[in-house]
């Protein structure tokens, strides 16, 4: 599998940052997309899905980015996840960090950061192959 054809979850309560997020990833040519509106959907499709990036907004109804972070990375340690915030909170950079966030982006959703995103991502999963 190379890293093009990894599964990738987005989850947001916003049908359309999923969409701009699926058409930006598409547009980088990853097409195994799947998508979620709550972490509760999220953290249903890793465990049967297993996808090995996850995009997971903060704040969203059911079950929030955060609670929904600590489930997917005690479960499956090897996932990664970005986290999405349209608010800056330091507080919540902190927090998604110390319980495993691979990386963290603000909204409004840029290409270009997009971009840095996967970039750091498949560099990731080069150094992990053995």
């Amino acid at each position: 599998m190379t890293s093009k054809e990894i599964p990738i979850l987005i989850c947001d309560d916003s049908r359309l940052i999923r969409e701009q997020l699926k058409a930006i990833l598409q547009s980088l040519g990853y097409d195994s997309i799947l998508e979620a509106e709550n972490g509760e959907e999220a953290i249903s499709i890793c465990a049967s899905g297993q996808p090995s990036l996850v995009f997971l907004d903060i704040v969203m109804p059911i079950k929030d980015g955060i609670t929904a972070l600590t489930e997917m990375i005690d479960k499956h340690e090897d996932i990664k996840v970005v986290m999405i915030s349209s608010t800056t909170s330091l507080a919540h950079l902190k927090k998604a960090k110390r319980l495993g966030a691979f990386d963290f982006i603000h909204k409004p959703i840029e290409v270009s950061t997009i971009e840095k995103v996967m970039t750091k991502f498949e560099s990731n999963i080069e150094k992990a192959l053995p």
